[in-house]
């Protein structure tokens, strides 16, 4: 009697058992391989919106130097050029002090022709601001590269770089036009 209960009952047989665990741990490795995805498109995306507000940053000082000279040509001298201070080749480009309007243009040790191996990496301080100085390094790198196809347009590009996971870097890049328009 014992034997006839035992030999009706239904259950799992090991392959059953295998099968599921199978499709089981197939569900839970793709749940987290799409969750590592989702936290890589995160980080980039947060990267390139950095990287575009410093590339921003970067043709709002060549363009405040620009207007300065306006500012100084007007009222202080008219024996100042439109673009005083904006020289063609590589530079680095910051505000020394949020506070101040006057901005530094540097040359990079690797100008005249600037990898983003040869560049220094934008430091950020603890008040988030951005610069060559003082604080932790951040992961981006800014180069500014000014042409003059005449004697009356200045062309910046201002590309910002950062590095890629396992080597290589991303960019982005921003072109501004500077006239003479005085």
């Amino acid at each position: 009697m014992i034997n006839n209960k035992l030999s009706n009952q239904k259950g799992f047989t090991l392959i059953e058992m295998i099968i599921t665990i199978g499709v089981v741990s197939v569900g839970i490795v793709g749940a987290f391989i799409a969750v590592q995805q989702g936290i890589i498109a995160v980080d980039y995306a947060n990267s390139r919106f950095t990287a575009a507000l410093l590339a921003q940053e970067g043709v709002e000082i060549i363009k405040n130097i620009r207007d300065t000279n306006l500012l100084e040509y007007n009222y202080i001298s008219t024996s100042i050029a439109w673009n005083e201070d904006l020289r063609t080749g590589d530079f680095e480009v910051q505000y020394t002090d949020p506070r101040l309007i006057n901005p530094i243009l540097t040359q990079p040790a690797c100008s005249p022709s600037c990898s983003p191996d040869g560049l220094r990496l934008l430091k950020k301080s603890t008040t988030a601001f951005y610069n060559y100085n003082t604080g932790d390094d951040s992961r981006f790198k800014r180069v500014v590269h000014i042409e003059s196809p005449n004697n009356d347009q200045m062309d910046a590009t201002i590309t910002v770089y950062w590095q890629k996971r396992g080597g290589g870097y991303y960019s982005i890049s921003l072109l501004q036009h500077l006239y003479n328009w005085w």
